[in-house]
């Protein structure tokens, strides 16, 4: 599983592209999809619908949780990753229960707070 995010060279939107090692096919999210206007700061960048797609295309295991395998893989894919405190660190901030995994509702909190923040 994997989650890109590039810039379509013609208009100049953001795109955010999932691809799931479970299925052959590949989820691409434009900026127009999810209401991202290159003007101003959308209310909300991902729906409950997105969140949820997300949370599913990194379960690869797909228990309900995200574990710091899963989380490091994603970040990995994504060329995001940095080290291993940085999954140590998401993991803790994220998980509500301290269970040392992500369930849904803890992923959808963090999703939410992304959606809100001020840029």
């Amino acid at each position: 599983m994997g989650c890109t995010s590039s810039t379509n060279m013609h208009s100049r939107k953001p795109v955010i592209s999932m691809h799931s090692s479970q299925a052959t096919e590949t989820t691409t999210l434009t900026a127009t999809q999810i209401n991202i206007s290159p003007q101003k700061q959308p209310k909300e960048m991902f729906t409950k619908d997105d969140i949820l797609l997300i949370f599913k295309t990194m379960d690869r295991d797909g228990n309900g949780y995200l574990t710091a395998d899963e989380i490091r893989d994603t970040l990995i894919k994504t060329k995001a990753y940095e080290n291993e405190e940085q999954v140590r660190k998401m993991i803790t901030e994220a998980d509500k229960d301290g269970d040392g995994r992500i369930n849904y509702v803890e992923f959808a909190g963090v999703m939410d707070f992304v959606n809100h923040a001020k840029p």
